[in-house]
């Protein structure tokens, strides 16, 4: 049945739109190589759904709950050896390990220390590519943070404060940019849909975003704010 709810919920949110590749965004100063290395890209944790791991080309990175995210400096010696580097003074060390696109870490430092990341997204080996910066209008949205389905959980938006976002099953994860206009009308665009965005009434009420379809009359969904521990 839980199954079932997925492949419905899915079908409906795509019916309006072709499915895109995924993407993320690397730093302006990247490093665009005709190979990437294998950690480059966007994990979440199996664990919990809001908090996801980025790794850029030019050894830059980011983790935490969004929007509440970390930088860090990252480098891999000795093959599976790989150190994060946070504020150029906090050092990690990390063993790590890749399997059917699925990221392995253990501590060197804390015994038992493990963690699990499934892959929802490769950065694109595109000079045009760039991390967006903070859109001043967004900086403190309602909407900004992670969301999950009242139905089944494992289905999340995200909407960044930077009008990037991602919504979806890990892990499979639609990249979009949003925008909203007259107060609760939420517009989000794809890439590779020819224009055409989806358009969405939402209104938040005790920490529960509601969002209905501009389009098709009577689609309607309600998301929970996800509370961190």
């Amino acid at each position: 049945m839980k199954v079932m709810k997925k492949y419905l919920c899915t079908f409906l949110l795509t019916f309006i739109m072709v499915f895109v590749p995924l993407r993320v965004y690397a730093g302006e100063n990247a490093v665009v190589e005709e190979t990437s290395h294998p950690l480059v890209g966007t994990w979440v944790w199996d664990g919990y759904d809001g908090y996801i791991y980025t790794f850029y080309n030019d050894g830059s990175g980011s983790r935490g709950f969004v929007p509440l995210l970390y930088d860090f400096e990252w480098n891999v010696v000795n093959g599976d050896h790989l150190l994060l580097t946070f504020m150029e003074t906090t050092l990690e060390s990390w063993s790590y390990a890749i399997a059917d696109d699925v990221l392995t870490i253990n501590s060197r430092q804390v015994p038992d220390m493990e963690y699990s990341y499934i892959r929802i997204s490769t950065v694109p080996m595109s000079p045009e590519t760039e991390l967006r910066e903070i859109d001043a209008n967004l900086a403190d949205h309602p909407l900004i943070g992670s969301w999950a389905w009242d139905v089944d959980d494992e289905f999340i938006y995200v909407f960044n404060n930077n009008g990037l976002g991602h919504r979806g099953f890990v892990p499979m994860i639609q990249q979009f940019e949003w925008q909203v206009e007259n107060d609760n009308h939420l517009i989000l665009s794809f890439e590779g849909t020819l224009g055409i965005a989806e358009s969405w009434t939402y209104i938040i009420v005790n920490d529960v975003l509601t969002v209905s379809s501009r389009q098709f009359p009577g689609m309607a969904f309600n998301y929970l704010l996800n509370l961190y521990p």
